[in-house]
Order: C-alpha cells, then sequence, then structure tokens
C-alpha cells in the first residue's frame, strides 16, 4: 500500500451498520486484537480485492462480522472498478437516455 495511505489510516477501529440494522461490520485495526475475539475464524483468500480474515457472530436476526484485512485493494484496483462502473453507466445511458437522469 502506498506509505502516505498508510500513514493517513486512523489508529481505531471502523464501524459500518447496513440499513435496518441487523448486519453490523467491523473493521479491525490491529491483528492482536482481531485474534482476542473467541469466535472461529474463516480465511477468504486472497483476490483482486485484498486478502481478507473474518470472524461472524449471529445472534437471531442480529449478524456482526468483525474483520480484520491483511491485504487491501490497491489503487489500481479501485481505479480499475471505477472505470468499469462509468463504462457500464455510459453505455446504459446511449440505450436508454432517460438512464442518465438516475
Amino acid at each position: 500500500m502506498n506509505k502516505r495511505l498508510q500513514e493517513s489510516k486512523p489508529d481505531f477501529d471502523f464501524v459500518g451498520v447496513y440499513p435496518g440494522g441487523t448486519l453490523i461490520y467491523v473493521l479491525m485495526r490491529k491483528r492482536d486484537e482481531f485474534d482476542l475475539i473467541a469466535l472461529p475464524v474463516k480465511d477468504h483468500g486472497e483476490n483482486d480485492n485484498g486478502h481478507v480474515l473474518s470472524k461472524t457472530l449471529c445472534d437471531g436476526s442480529m449478524h456482526i462480522v468483525f474483520q480484520f484485512w491483511l491485504k487491501e485493494r490497491t489503487i489500481e484496483t479501485i481505479r480499475a472498478d471505477q472505470d468499469k462502473i462509468r463504462r457500464e453507466r455510459e453505455v446504459l445511458a446511449s440505450v436508454d437516455p432517460s438512464w442518465g437522469d438516475r
């Protein structure tokens, strides 16, 4: 990862709640703290999106997913995804001009 981006990362965990409040993601910054969570770990493997480990706590309809990223997405991968989305939108707008108003 770019050193400037690595240094700009906050030194705290991030919590994201999906609408409806039934799915909560907790992105862990420190591996040792992630390892202290007494749940089985799932290794999702490495691909273009990076390499992530997760631990999930389910209680009925509530799911809390703890994640630790071993390797994050590269800037090049993020830009390629953005370019792909832009091209798809241009194609949709050329087929249906009203689509561009959305």
